[in-house]
């Protein structure tokens, strides 16, 4: 005895709603979520100077050795004649403190974190100043909306009392439309008479 296909297709039939009742309401869940935010820029990454940097680099190296190179020992003692010749292991001991100390780098932070640091402050202000403007814009959104939802109900109601309006106006006009030829003869009739009267009594 062959087996019943009535079930099966019923079974189908019913993995076929059911998948397709689970897409509507993930077609909805997707209309329904918020746009996603555009992806961040990727950061910038160290790359090798080109030839202005390297050329700027340069400049400063050979700059910063010439500087040093005045505040040598023999520059320091003629500034200060007395103090070498008093105290002449202290004077060595600064000269040599201030050379070390500016041949020292300045930093030793990448470039984005000394980037950060200057930009931090000026941003985090305008960043606050975003967040009231858009807290107030949000506010006014919302009241807005109030507003527009009001008058589309107000405009739903004077529809609705409007098609009533109609309606009754069709609902005469239905009643009337058999007799308005009467009503039309006898006006016409009322009016000619009222001529009539008029006519003899001007004779």
């Amino acid at each position: 005895m062959a087996p019943d296909p009535q079930p099966a297709q019923a079974e189908a039939a019913q993995e076929t709603n059911q998948s397709q009742s689970e897409e509507a309401e993930q077609q909805r869940e997707s209309e329904q979520d918020p746009p996603a935010s555009p992806p961040l820029p990727q950061r910038h990454t160290a790359v090798t100077p080109g030839p202005r940097a390297a050329r700027l680099q340069e400049l400063y190296a050979r700059s910063l050795k010439k500087t040093l190179g005045k505040i040598g020992w023999d520059n320091v003692a003629g500034c200060y004649p007395t103090v070498a010749k008093r105290a002449e292991s202290v004077l060595r001991q600064v000269q040599g403190q201030m050379v070390d100390k500016l041949g020292e780098n300045p930093h030793l932070l990448p470039p984005s974190a000394i980037l950060a640091a200057h930009l931090t402050p000026a941003l985090t202000a305008h960043q606050s100043q975003l967040n009231a403007r858009l807290q107030t814009t949000q506010s006014q959104n919302a009241l807005l909306y109030d507003e527009v939802r009001r008058q589309r109900e107000e405009i739903r109601t004077l529809l609705d009392a409007l098609e009533a309006v109609v309606a009754d106006v069709q609902g005469a006009n239905d009643a009337l439309r058999p007799v308005v030829d009467d009503v039309a003869a006898e006006t016409r009739q009322g009016i000619a008479a009222v001529d009539t009267a008029n006519g003899g009594r001007q004779q």
